[in-house]
């Protein structure tokens, strides 16, 4: 991964730890809606440095995947390389973003029941719990 992007402005904070983790820059995209409810992604960071990168998308939780794939289309359409969104928690079936042809590959925890989906692989948490457990 070389650019993480935090979907919205919710997430920075948090984005910017993972992404000064493995030492790459973070791009934080702004979600604003509309008065009808419609979504749009705008943004306010220059996003060449996006060109041909591979892209992780990174969020605490989704339920319809929707924020998530509107996301890797409009950084894909920036010239964005390959797409990984990563979640903590899948709190619905993420179907918009499973079916996103912009997203290459989708990874989640096993915190909550997950979804269904060739791109999906899913991180069992019951070991890092477990040692939580141990220490106590």
């Amino acid at each position: 991964i070389e650019v993480v992007v935090a979907p919205d402005a919710g997430f920075q904070k948090d984005a910017t730890k993972y992404a000064e983790e493995i030492g790459v820059p973070v791009v934080v995209l702004n979600k604003a809606r509309s008065a009808t409810g419609d979504s749009r992604i705008v943004v306010s960071s220059d996003l060449s440095q996006l060109a041909g990168k591979r892209i992780a998308i990174i969020d605490d939780e989704t339920a319809s995947g929707g924020t998530l794939a509107h996301a890797a289309q409009y950084i894909k359409e920036s010239g964005a390389g390959f797409i990984l969104a990563v979640v903590t928690h899948l709190a619905g079936n993420a179907s918009s973003a499973l079916n996103s042809k912009y997203i290459d590959m989708f990874v989640s925890t096993n915190s909550l029941p997950a979804g269904q989906g060739d791109k999906l692989q899913t991180l069992d948490v019951a070991p890092e719990v477990a040692n939580i457990l141990k220490r106590w």
